[in-house]
């Protein structure tokens, strides 16, 4: 009921194009936002149905190799925002791909948001404490102190002027419930935002 207009809204978008290209590809855009916004929470939904259902399957998988080297793949394309990724060689956990992917996805798109002029993300992987932590830290100005716990609320914007909806964190922090991880977000003086996913190491090698 959500993909099917929103696709047909899209092609007569693009049927536009030729006759106004500057004024339409920027409401291309905000429809593959929000078409890919739709997918999250309809991808959410199911996993949060099956795991009251105690039937949400979660596979032992190396966050590295399924998670972070494909988005990393993804922005080494956009030339807006550098990243840098701090990796271990393997970083096991009892988890699922497609919502961790989402949840990283997020985060990144959120730093990309709110960083500086010239955004720069980091994000590192590793170990602390018996768990693998996935940190996201971007170069802007950070958040009022104030703010912070509001962050994962739904429809929450720090920044009424910045583009945007106001889930994506919140379906950061529902992804981790669901895996029983930590979510932690602070501020870094002169670094902007950091948010800390923890998840718990897989047992075994």
């Amino acid at each position: 009921e959500l993909r099917t207009p929103l696709a047909g809204i899209r092609m007569y978008l693009e049927l536009q194009m030729v006759e106004s290209p500057e004024s339409i590809a920027p409401l291309i855009r905000r429809i593959d936002d929000l078409m890919q916004l739709t997918d999250q929470l309809l991808q959410l939904a199911r996993a949060s149905q099956q795991s009251r259902a105690g039937s949400l399957e979660m596979e032992r998988l190396d966050i590295v190799a399924a998670v972070c080297e494909p988005l990393a793949g993804e922005y080494e394309w956009y030339d807006d925002v550098q990243v840098s990724w701090t990796l271990p060689e393997t970083a096991h956990c009892m988890a699922s791909a497609p919502l961790l992917q989402i949840a990283l996805k997020n985060l990144l798109e959120n730093a990309r948001k709110y960083a500086g002029e010239r955004p720069v993300i980091q994000v590192q992987v590793f170990a602390e404490d018996g768990n693998w932590v996935v940190q996201v830290q971007d170069n802007g100005l950070g958040v009022a102190p104030e703010l912070l716990g509001q962050l994962t609320d739904s429809f929450f914007r720090a920044d009424q002027v910045k583009q945007g909806y106001g889930l994506g964190l919140s379906i950061v922090k529902r992804i981790a419930d669901l895996h029983q991880a930590r979510l932690e977000l602070h501020n870094v003086a002169g670094a902007g935002l950091q948010v800390v996913l923890k998840l718990k190491q897989a047992e075994g090698k």
